[in-house]
């Protein structure tokens, strides 16, 4: 798909037809190949020749990557740059050794007028297709409206429809909601009750909660109809073909280049499709095997809390002339049920439902040990967040005081960034709930604790000049006196899954840490350097945006979010674009949207299998993306992007075979969330890795918490050690590499964390996290490939008929024509999927980085 960058290029040049060969290829071979000295090629000759092989074979990164010598040759280094970038993220290693010498002379070659209108218009034209193509979809399924239209208002047949066209599924309390329900078709008692009450209410009629406890006699009449399916509403897929007649259609897009863009989309989902299978068949077989032993009991114990779950039935009383008249989507099944209470839908009480916590925790040393101070705490409800954006990250007090002159100057990008860096003194915590700034407390580099000043971010609409200009404010009110100076010495989002009638399950995920789990279970007081320092304030840029779902969004939502964000931003960048004035900060409205990238992995996740049962989730679905900066041991930055699974337990009828299909799904989601990054330099993931181990003979082992000694082998890593072990202690069954220190050693440590009580699986890497990551050092290489190829993921269930063949051609596109740049100066664009509060990406625009 990066193929787009390089025949936009193609598609503005003047090429004359007579100095191409009857072999492009050939030619383009003999004129610009390695062989041939940089300064002995001649430019005309060889720019042509590559042009037209380049057109021919699209997908070969051979071609980009010569097409870019001449462009080199001929003084066109902008060109260059971003050919050179195609290729390199196509892992063609002379490409990227020729962008490390380009940023090694660190100049900056600007655009023409002419390319720069261009641009600008092509953009134009991305952003009109993309938005004819968006207010063609249909309208949202999970609108109560959407239904009484179709059916009426009647009350049978409003229960009828919730009858036939929702199935049950067994999990205790409140975690869907009305509109879960209908995104799903699925529900408990309670969840289809709600849905039931709110069709009435929109249809005018009254209605209440019943609520009884069944016998278990009679809960066992229910579990063959967690067995029934119901089906979900589709979007019809658009065929990549019809896809790119969409954009071509558009006179200021070259349909040379959305043919190419569509030839390497369908090879990108061949691929995709066939890695997903071949490494599915791998693992599965090769975990189900060393627990099988578990299997039965734990099948045994789903299908006792399932039970459970279905006794506590709930139902809805229609109001009447008579009094209250029963309407129970189960009551054929059931008779009559005595209610041992009634409640209004709106009087569901918090102890029913499903919820997530976030907190940041910050552990402060000093010299009477250490102590952890909470920064910032709240709490959300699932079946209300489907739609909500919510994004972490820190805001650092000096930002906006930063002298914007010698920061945009074109040499030493990076070390006027970590000089800005060192210059913080102080770090907000802020998680963005929608349109709403949740902030509390922040922290300082000497270990105060400070009231944050909640003005800063009233509202939503501020700007951000405006934002961090009266980020100085922050420490004049509300600080709190230390006796002595503590050193900040670690950082975690720690996340609470509140399930009605279960003990909460915590986890944490690392902001930063100066003293490791190994240090600090063993008491060791850390003795943090100036490197160390400069690695917190570097990490504390990161941004985390977070999806917490009860239900499954739909492939319909996300192309909606899709399009519409992508136009926006198509038509910003266009204005940016053909702009005379460069941007303006201040000017720069804050918004936020919903996490794209987790959105499209949330909605195929559970339909990668035609075959299987008929999974629902049946407990918050928390899935996390990080985008942010490491500072490796030469200084370099690198850039970090990955996707993170808090959060993945599925929901299985009748609670029979659940085990395996457990793991199943958790072999699945950890295949699945390393896809976007699959061959990039650095990419890290449990199930690519323990794939490739299959593959060369290189087993994985079951660990057990009985037989620690294998953890104490010399070689392997205190501080994965201590994270294993924690594993172990916390009940989990571990499955990792059969020679831990070989694998550390080759930066490969990883393991699968497997619940024995319910199969559920989660691959995990050493930083004790369920992810999927890359680290890159050129941040526009990093980004492009990860969100072009992830659209291919939709291959898996709909072949090249993917319904996100438009937006997948679209990205690539905006990506070609930008080659990023703007897209990640501009604060949370692409990166957080939308336009939101990025201390990163303010810092990447004020120092060119």
């Amino acid at each position: 798909m990066r193929v787009v960058a390089a025949a936009l290029l193609s598609a503005a040049l003047l090429i004359p037809a007579q100095s191409i060969a009857q072999d492009p290829g050939a030619a383009c071979d003999r004129l610009a190949a390695e062989t041939v000295a940089l300064e002995a090629i001649d430019s005309e000759a060889a720019i042509a020749a590559c042009a037209a092989a380049l057109e021919s074979q699209p997908a070969e990164a051979r071609f980009a990557y010569q097409y870019a010598r001449a462009l080199e040759r001929a003084g066109r280094l902008d060109e260059a740059r971003r050919l050179y970038g195609w290729a390199a993220g196509d892992l063609y290693a002379p490409a990227v050794a020729a962008l490390e010498r380009l940023a090694a002379l660190d100049t900056t070659h600007l655009s023409t007028p002419d390319d720069e209108a261009s641009t600008a218009a092509q953009l134009a034209g991305l952003a009109a297709v993309l938005n004819r193509y968006a207010a063609g979809l249909p309208g949202e399924p999970a609108d109560p409206l959407t239904i009484l239209s179709a059916i009426g208002q009647e009350p049978s047949a409003i229960f009828d429809w919730v009858a036939n066209n929702t199935r049950l599924v067994a999990y205790r309390g409140t975690l869907r909601g009305a509109r879960g329900v209908l995104l799903d078709r699925a529900g408990n008692s309670l969840d289809r009750a709600l849905l039931l009450a709110s069709l009435l209410r929109h249809a005018g009629r009254e209605a209440r909660l019943a609520h009884a406890t069944l016998a278990q006699e009679q809960a066992l009449l229910l579990l063959p109809a967690t067995e029934r399916d119901a089906a979900v509403p589709a979007l019809q897929p658009l065929p990549l073909d019809e896809a790119a007649a969409l954009f071509a259609s558009d006179q200021r897009l070259d349909p040379a280049v959305v043919k190419a863009a569509a030839i390497t989309a369908r090879n990108d989902a061949v691929r995709t499709t066939a890695l997903f299978a071949e490494r599915r068949a791998l693992l599965v077989p090769a975990l189900d095997g060393l627990v099988d032993d578990l299997a039965a009991e734990a099948d045994r114990a789903v299908q006792a809390e399932a039970l459970a779950a279905l006794a506590d039935h709930y139902w809805v009383q229609l109001r009447t002339g008579d009094g209250w008249r029963d309407l129970d989507p189960d009551g054929a099944v059931l008779g009559a049920v005595v209610p041992i209470e009634t409640l209004a839908p709106d009087a569901v009480p918090a102890t029913l439902r499903h919820g997530v916590a976030l907190r940041v925790i910050l552990e402060l040393q000093d010299a009477e040990g250490r102590r952890e101070e909470t920064l910032l705490a709240w709490q959300g409800y699932p079946d209300e967040l489907i739609d909500q954006p919510i994004t972490f990250s820190h805001v650092p007090r000096a930002l906006g005081e930063m002298d914007l002159g010698p920061l945009l100057a074109p040499t030493g990008r990076e070390a006027r960034m970590l000089d800005a860096l060192d210059q913080e003194q102080a770090w907000m915590p802020v998680l963005q709930v929608g349109p709403d700034a949740v902030i509390d407390r922040l922290f300082t580099g000497d270990g105060e604790i400070a009231t944050a000043d909640a003005n800063v971010f009233a509202g939503t609409g501020g700007m951000l000049g405006d934002l961090f200009g009266d980020a100085e404010t922050l420490l004049e009110d509300g600080a709190v006196p230390t006796a002595q100076p503590a050193i900040p010495t670690a950082e975690w989002l720690e996340i609470e899954i509140q399930v009605p009638g279960a003990a909460p399950v915590v986890q944490r995920r690392t902001i930063f840490d100066l003293v490791g789990p190994a240090a600090r279970a063993a008491g060791t007081m850390a003795a943090p350097t100036s490197a160390q320092f400069r690695q917190r304030a570097v990490q504390l840029l990161a941004q985390t945006q977070i999806l917490i779902a009860g239900a499954t969004p739909t492939v319909l939502q996300a192309e909606r979010l899709a399009s519409r964000d992508l136009a926006a931003l198509a038509e910003r960048l266009s204005e940016t674009r053909g702009a005379s004035a460069p941007l303006d900060l201040g000017n720069q409205t804050v918004t936020a949207t919903p996490p794209l990238l987790l959105y499209d992995f949330a909605s195929r996740r559970l339909a990668i299998d035609d075959d299987g049962p008929v999974l629902a989730t049946g407990s918050p679905t928390v899935v996390l993306q990080h985008f942010g900066l490491l500072l490796a041991p030469d200084e370099a930055l690198r850039t970090q992007v990955g996707i993170d699974i808090v959060q993945n337990e599925v929901m299985v009828p009748a609670g029979l075979g659940s085990f395996r299909a457990r793991l199943d799904q958790g072999v699945a989601d950890t295949i699945l969330e390393a896809l976007p990054f699959d061959g990039m330099p650095g990419a890290r993931n449990a199930a690519t890795f323990h794939a490739e181990d299959l593959a060369a003979g290189r087993p994985w082992t079951r660990v057990e918490a009985t037989d620690l000694s294998r953890l104490a082998a010399p070689g392997v890593p205190a501080d994965d050690r201590a994270r294993l072990e924690a594993d172990l202690r916390a009940g989990f069954v571990v499955i990792a590499p059969a020679d831990l220190a070989g694998a550390a050693a080759a930066d490969r440590f990883a393991w699968w964390r497997i619940d024995p009580r319910t199969g559920t699986a989660l691959g995990m890497l050493d930083d004790g996290a369920g992810a999927a990551m890359i680290e890159y050092t050129d941040i526009i290489n990093a980004v492009t490939p990860a969100f072009c190829a992830f659209f291919a993921v939709g291959a898996i269930i709909g072949d090249d008929a993917s319904s996100t063949a438009a937006v997948g051609l679209a990205i690539c596109a905006a990506g070609g024509l930008l080659g990023l740049v703007e897209a990640v100066a501009i604060p949370g664009l692409f990166v957080g999927s939308g336009i939101g509060v990025s201390s990163l990406g303010v810092y990447i625009l004020r120092v060119g980085l």
